[in-house]
């Protein structure tokens, strides 16, 4: 619905907080408060007795890249600098590898520093495991 609403008002919009950790299953909780940043004004509405609340920000640079690339900033925005742990980081590996295009090194320009240096680490394994499958594929097994 929310998307409904902003195709209507022209906005973009992404899933921020639980929502955006919720849409890359790193949470189980669902958030009774649908929460969206977007180029628009704040701004809330009520469906079906759900808020569905639209916060306008001024991180455009999350909505630049593809939605699966914002979502993963946004992801990481909201656990926090020093809370990802390891299982989180390999969902995020995980999500990553299947879903983003862009290169997480060079085309991630304009965000904050700690952000870009765990999608660089993300990058980092997902190059790494790429590596190791053509290993595997290449060698003969005897």
């Amino acid at each position: 619905m929310a998307e409904k609403i902003a195709e209507k008002y022209g906005l973009s919009i992404l899933p921020a907080g639980e929502a955006a950790l919720n849409n890359l299953g790193l949470s189980t909780q669902i958030p009774n408060d649908l929460v969206y940043i977007s180029t628009g004004p704040y701004r809330d509405y009520v469906y079906r007795n759900n808020l569905i609340r639209f916060k306008h920000t001024s991180q455009i640079y999350a909505l630049q890249f593809s939605k699966p690339l914002a979502m993963v900033i946004q992801a990481i925005r909201e656990i926090g600098k020093d809370n990802l742990t390891e299982q989180e980081f390999q969902r995020h590996c995980a999500y990553c590898e299947k879903n983003v295009k862009e290169n997480l090194i060079q085309d991630t320009k304009g965000i904050p520093s700690w952000i870009k240096k765990t999608l660089k680490n993300i990058a980092e394994v997902n190059d790494n495991e790429e590596i190791s499958t053509v290993k595997r594929k290449g060698t003969r097994i005897q």
